[in-house]
């Protein structure tokens, strides 16, 4: 393998504050030398930031608690008035 280029990215994270994180992730592409690779280069990933994700784990996680939350809201809203 070889450093094909650098690439940039910003995936979108949680709010902190009134202005929020800007994350910005300075990658390489890594070009392929082997005859017999399909995939030619491809770039690195992190747990966080899985290959072709826009946004962190982070950020994924806070919205599937803030839904999980929401729907046990209904639920109780739902039967008190059953």
């Amino acid at each position: 393998m070889s450093v094909k280029e650098y690439v940039s990215r910003a995936p979108r994270d949680i709010p902190y504050g009134e202005r929020g994180i800007s994350l910005i992730w300075h990658k390489r592409r890594w070009r392929c030398v082997e005859p017999t690779c399909a995939r030619g280069s491809f770039t690195e990933v992190i747990e966080e930031v899985p290959a072709r994700r826009r946004t962190t784990g982070r950020l994924r996680r806070a919205i599937a608690s803030a839904v999980g939350r929401s729907e046990e809201h209904t639920s109780e809203l739902q039967s008190h008035h059953d």
